[in-house]
């Protein structure tokens, strides 16, 4: 990071905006991150307490754990779980954990985390939405933080140059 600052053609008040605009960026993810685990978590916790399921808690937990892996995330569990309520007779409450699961706990993600970086780096929230999918498909994983930091960057890059270019014509 430093070369890439080093070698930068801006000035020493751009590349320290471009700094704080990353570093910002990257704990609104992480707190987006936190936030989704919780939710999620709450979510399929009050689910399985609601459905009569055993240990509602621990599987609220777990739930909080797996929602940080891209795409499947949460599903891991409650899929698996409500096949296995299918398949032992349960049936409603198998498709209901389907529905609670895939409808609401799956979509916690797509709500939750742009709302959460929106208010600390003041991205319009659609604009995090596409960010967060681009870059989860584009670097797995460490897409989370990396998709938000380069709509970040290319954010306060596209104000820097603006601004030069308003400074350019003032002076013209």
């Amino acid at each position: 990071m430093r070369w890439l600052f080093a070698h930068a053609p801006l000035r020493a008040e751009q590349i320290e905006q471009l700094s704080i605009g990353v570093y910002r960026t990257i704990i609104a993810s992480v707190y987006g991150g936190v936030a989704v685990a919780v939710a999620q978590g709450s979510l399929m916790s009050l689910a399985f307490w609601v459905l009569g399921l055993p240990s509602p808690l621990l599987w609220g937990v777990v739930t909080a754990m797996l929602s940080l892996v891209p795409l499947v995330g949460s599903a891991m569990l409650w899929l698996p779980a409500a096949l296995v309520l299918i398949f032992s007779g349960h049936w409603i409450k198998g498709l209901l954990l389907i529905a609670w699961g895939a409808g609401v706990v799956g979509l916690a993600d797509n709500v939750v985390r742009p709302l959460v970086i929106h208010e600390q780096v003041q991205i319009r929230t659609i604009y995090l939405f596409f960010a967060l999918l681009g870059g989860v498909q584009a670097f797995g994983l460490l897409g989370l933080i990396a998709g938000p930091v380069l709509l970040a960057v290319t954010q306060t890059l596209i104000k820097l140059l603006w601004e030069e270019s308003k400074l350019a014509a003032t002076q013209a």
